[in-house]
Parts: structure tokens; sequence; C-alpha cells
């Protein structure tokens, strides 16, 4: 696993998760009578529009059927009122008609079926895009959690291999490094085991010859069929009877008893 780009990922998902819900939920809970800016009942029918109000939403006082509500918002003979019927921003004291698309300073007269109130949604607006780019981040956030985990593995698939060096270890070959073929490690085995056959051969001492046995040529395979006869005083110290059926005519030839 790719950690530093699986941890990115983790890091922006929960960031855009927590402004996803903080963005949702402050829209919900937008309350239109705590962003008035105009109230036809006690300002009257003409609206000064100063632009410190870039999203002016229409709100009929009350609960109203938003396409039997009759409104204008006229200035110089052009209805800037844009009914909107679909959008959930009413509450049981107020029902949202649309937005009002004024582009210049100026006084625009109001005529309608009852009483209106103009409402700033700048602040919708903002949490609008708020969970916009909450979403946004959610989405990159997932992308990198699953590239980093792919990563990861396919590295981790690809570079890893384990090659059997004799019947009881294994060696894991690291990431990058080239794969070792069975055959060539034994190859290898079959040249080292003659080297330290031939090492432990060399190194055996030599078997101790006892000191009381006289040095004899190889043996020679007597044509008579009896063995030597055994001296009165018994086998010479360190003689066995093999020994002394194969060497014995020659131990008493040398020793002048024949």
């Amino acid at each position: 696993m790719n950690k530093a780009v699986a941890i990115s990922g983790g890091v922006c998902l929960i960031i855009g998760l927590l402004g996803f819900i903080i963005g949702l939920n402050s829209t919900m809970g937008f309350e239109p009578q705590e962003n008035i800016i105009h109230n036809t009942k006690t300002d009257g029918s003409t609206f000064g529009y100063d632009r410190d109000t870039l999203v002016i939403a229409v709100y009929a006082v009350g609960d109203v059927g938003c396409r039997d509500f009759e409104i204008t918002i006229v200035d110089d003979g052009y209805d800037y009122f844009e009914r909107d019927c679909d959008s959930s921003f009413g509450t049981l004291d107020y029902t949202y008609l649309g937005i009002a698309n004024l582009d210049a300073v100026g006084n625009y007269e109001i005529e309608s079926s009852g009483d209106i109130v103009l409402v700033s949604h700048d602040s919708v607006g903002g949490y609008g895009m708020v969970m916009i780019g909450g979403g946004g981040c959610c989405f990159i956030g997932v992308i990198l959690l699953i590239v980093g985990l792919l990563i990861g593995n396919n590295k981790a698939s690809d570079g890893q291999t384990l090659v059997l060096q004799n019947p009881a270890d294994l060696q894991q070959v690291g990431i990058g490094m080239a794969v070792q073929q069975p055959t060539v490690q034994y190859q290898q085995q079959a040249v080292q085991q003659p080297q330290m056959a031939n090492q432990q051969w060399i190194q055996q001492p030599n078997p101790t010859v006892p000191t009381n046995q006289p040095v004899v040529e190889p043996a020679v395979e007597h044509s008579t069929g009896s063995p030597p006869p055994i001296p009165a005083e018994g086998l010479p110290p360190g003689w066995d009877m093999q020994q002394w059926n194969h060497y014995g005519h020659d131990w008493l030839r040398q020793q002048g008893r024949v």
C-alpha cells in the first residue's frame, strides 16, 4: 500500500464530508425572517437597490400557491422577477416564489397580489459552494484512496518473488530485483556439495596406528589356506584376528619365527 497517497485520500475524504455536512445543515437551517432586506408591508412597494446584496430571493408572506401568486418587480418597463416553484426554501410563515435578478443600482417598483419580503440569499449561496466543494473533495479523496491501495498491491505482486534455496529455506526477493530461476540455485548447490565433500575428506585425520604395530607392506594374499599360527604370547598388541589372518605370515617372517 502506498501510505502517502492513501493517507492524503483519507484526509481529503474526511474534510469533504465535514464541509458537505456543514453546508447542508446550514442550508436546511436557513430562516428567511433573519435575512429580510425589504418588506412591502412596512417599507412600501418601492425597493432601492444599492448592490450590497448579490442574490435577492422573493418570498410571499404566509402559505400561498407559488404559481397562483401574482408579482412583478419592474424598472424602466422591464420585469426582473424570475419565478421558481421547484425549490424548497419556504417555511410555514413564508412561501418561496423565486429570484429578483437586479443588475443595476436604482429604484424598483413591486406589484403583487399580497405582501412579500425580499430576502438576502448570499449566505445560502455560500453554503451551496461549501456543499459543492465538500462533494468534490470527497470524490477526490475516494480516488486517491483507491489509487494508493492499488499502487501498493501491484508493486507487491510484481516485485516480490519467493525463490527456493534449499528444502528448508525460502528467500524473499525485494522489489525491483530480477527473478532467480530455481535451476540456477540447484546448479550452485551441485557445485558446492562436491567442494564441501572434498574439504571434509581433506580435513579428516589419518587413522591412528598402534604404537607397537610394525609397518608392513601392502597385504599379499597367501596361497596357503591355513591361517598363521598364533604365537604363544598371543596376538601382537593392537591386532585382531582379521589382521592376523591377513598379515600374520608377514609378521612371523619379520620376527624370524618362520
